[in-house]
């Protein structure tokens, strides 16, 4: 026997539907938002500002990993990739981590990075963030030194 919840789909109608309805994922969607609210650590804050001192690719995926988990574990949604100043020195200028395709890009001022990471870029030039966070639901969302999102 299938376990099923009455949900309004709008004014107009209504059906049986699974868990999965649209006030159900509302509620999620809402719960994700709010758990963005909390500090993040220093292990992460530290994580971010040590991107740009190995090009090993072994090192490079497994601290794409370490913060892939240290996101799920947060439960405040689906996190596309971080934005941030590069350190490496002239040409470049910041750089993102693409969670979604594995990559860390390094980009020069006169090159723009693709959306939706180019809508960090300004945020990332700021001295007043350490990094930019950018979540699938186009939320995008400034992060301090000592770990403080700014919403």
């Amino acid at each position: 026997m299938s376990v099923r919840r009455h949900v309004i789909v709008d004014a107009q109608q209504s059906v049986d539907a699974p868990l999965t309805g649209n006030r159900v994922q509302g509620t999620a969607a809402r719960y994700a938002v709010n758990n963005r609210k909390y500090v993040r650590s220093q292990d992460l804050v530290q994580v971010v500002q040590q991107l740009d001192v190995s090009n090993d690719p072994q090192w490079t995926q497994a601290v794409m990993q370490w913060v892939r988990d240290y996101y799920d574990a947060q439960g405040g949604g689906t996190i596309i990739g971080l934005f941030s100043t590069c350190y490496l020195g002239s040409p470049y200028l910041d750089h993102k981590m693409d969670l979604l395709g594995n990559i860390i890009e390094h980009y020069p001022s006169h090159e723009t990075p693709p959306r939706p990471f180019s809508s960090a870029r300004t945020l990332a030039r700021s001295a007043a963030y350490e990094f930019i966070e950018i979540y699938d639901d186009g939320t995008v969302t400034p992060v301090r030194a000592d770990g403080q999102p700014v919403l």
